[in-house]
């Protein structure tokens, strides 16, 4: 029997024509030239999933979209769990869940909701229209002005995700739920990492720890992607490249095969697209630092970025 996959996150996973009817998509249009990822088959899940032997039985990723929220398309809310399953009503046998790298570029809830970014659960919006935009946030709301993390920004995360995993497995108790640590963009050239670990005030390992935790207590396999050192090629720092899919998908596999999956353990593992030049290292000249107000940041307001220019010598990302 097929072994069938689903998908559950954020812009990074969403791909026109293979995400839900409806949801939100960053791969679509001129994106897909601009960003090499040109067809499904250059995203990192779909090479994670074909790797497996595997299908899709439902994308349901939504670009713009936090774990945490009080509402649908939030990841908590139990209608993206729904989302999971496939059109004649299958179950998926696996998850793959990369979520949570919105949370991060927010630093909470209510900073989504200050700086209108484009996936703001619709119970909370004051327009219906609000938050069509595939923009990481709008003008409005102050956008000059830096956004800390909100208190307990990461307990409140871990919660959030928590309650996601819960309405999974609720959903869903067969399934094997994979979840996968956030990971560090690069900016597209740049010879140093460029990824920011305490963008607004709460570290990027944090976040992390978070995920682990949360998928210990609801018994989800845990991919530490992030601990194999690497970081992934991303045209403007978050969003990967066809390059940075690849980088991706080697991760996510890597993690599963250690983890024991039994069709990645028959295959041979490949050497890491880009090899030692992508090996990831804290950019910060005062790590542990807020990027919060420091002149190298490439914006903390409204239209979040997660660039580190401390590196980068040319092109729209230099000091």
């Amino acid at each position: 029997m097929t072994r069938l996959f689903s998908v559950l996150g954020d812009s990074i996973s969403t791909f026109e024509g293979s995400t839900r009817e409806g949801f939100a998509v960053f791969y679509a249009g001129e994106r897909r030239r601009a960003w090499g990822v040109e067809s499904v088959e250059d995203t990192w899940w779909m090479q994670v999933v074909s790797r497996c032997g595997g299908t899709v039985a439902s994308n349901a990723a939504w670009s713009g979209s936090c774990v945490e929220g009080p509402g649908y398309p939030a990841g908590e809310s139990p209608g993206r769990a729904d989302a999971l399953v496939a059109d004649d009503g299958s179950a998926p046998d696996d998850i793959l869940v990369f979520f949570g790298t919105n949370d991060y570029g927010w630093g909470g809830f209510s900073n989504q909701m200050r700086g209108r970014g484009n996936a703001i659960p619709f119970c909370a919006r004051e327009d219906p229209s609000e938050g069509a935009s595939d923009k990481k946030g709008g003008e409005p709301c102050g956008a000059s002005a830096s956004f800390p993390a909100v208190e307990h920004a990461v307990e409140r995360f871990q919660a959030a995700y928590g309650r996601m995993l819960s309405n999974l497995r609720s959903r869903f108790p067969r399934a094997r739920i994979w979840c996968v640590s956030l990971l560090a963009g690069r900016v597209s050239g740049c010879g140093q990492s460029t990824f920011p670990r305490v963008y607004r005030g709460a570290a990027f390992d944090d976040y992390n720890a978070a995920i682990e935790s949360a998928c210990r207590d609801h018994g989800c396999t845990f991919c530490r992607a992030s601990s194999l050192g690497y970081d992934y090629e991303a045209l403007d720092g978050t969003h990967p490249t066809k390059l940075g899919m690849s980088q991706i998908a080697w991760m996510v596999e890597t993690c599963m095969r250690e983890a024991g999956d039994a069709a990645l353990s028959e295959l041979d593992a490949s050497p890491f697209p880009g090899k030692a030049a992508f090996l990831s290292r804290d950019p910060c000249v005062f790590p542990g630092r807020s990027c919060v107000n420091c002149a190298y940041a490439q914006s903390t307001t409204a239209q979040w970025m997660h660039v580190c220019r401390r590196f980068i010598e040319s092109g729209p990302y230099r000091r």
